[in-house]
């Protein structure tokens, strides 16, 4: 009797202490990557023969250099370029439609299906994370550039 009697309390006590996730109530923008992102930084790397040959990064915000991306839900994005050559600032932007299935993002440039490109992506926390591995053949040599571009939301 005296072991059901601890048994219901620590029972009791237990589901107080529990917490109930909110996995269901987070905002979809915390685990989509719909809105717009600015990029912070972009790192590449080439790979020849399984030999790396460095890696160069760079920061890539200030007032006249930097790229932001916008993914619509409707399967659209724009990128918007500003880059300041040599006191000459040049602004473009990129429209586009993607997909995405699993980790992997596919990117149609001005909606061409030829001028694709295909990445992984990962989202942690306020993060976006690209990175594009590209593999070929050069002089008998194997080449592989990856590069991976990080962006936060805006």
């Amino acid at each position: 009797m005296k072991k059901n009697i601890i048994l219901t309390v620590l029972l009791i006590v237990g589901t107080l202490f529990t917490s109930c996730s909110n996995d269901d109530d987070n905002n979809n923008q915390e685990t989509s990557i719909i809105g717009t992102w600015l990029e912070i930084s972009v790192t590449g790397e080439f790979i020849r023969n399984s030999i790396s040959e460095g890696v160069e990064s760079e920061e890539v915000i200030d007032e006249n250099n930097f790229s932001r991306i916008t993914f619509n839900d409707d399967g659209t994005f724009l990128i918007f370029y500003s880059n300041d050559y040599n006191g000459e600032v040049e602004t473009d932007t990129l429209p586009g439609t993607y997909t995405i299935e699993d980790n992997i993002i596919s990117f149609f440039y001005r909606g061409n299906q030829l001028d694709s490109e295909v990445d992984t992506f990962s989202l942690i926390g306020n993060q976006l994370i690209i990175t594009l591995t590209e593999e070929y053949m050069s002089n008998g040599d194997t080449i592989v550039y990856k590069e991976i571009r990080t962006f936060t939301r805006l």
